[in-house]
């Protein structure tokens, strides 16, 4: 996947140029606040008390 986005991405101009390309990373992110409400959709509070 890292491969096949580097190529689509880069400075048109650098590239007429000639010039090296410059290294490119990509960093993914996960929808956590997303991922967080889907799994607490049919949370319930259950009002017990904890023994401490």
């Amino acid at each position: 996947m890292h491969q096949d986005l580097v190529g689509l991405f880069g400075c048109s101009d650098c590239k007429a140029a000639g010039r090296d390309p410059r290294p490119m990373f990509f960093i993914c992110i996960p929808d956590y606040e997303g991922l967080n409400r889907a799994r607490n959709l049919d949370w319930k509070p259950t009002f017990e008390k904890r023994e401490t």
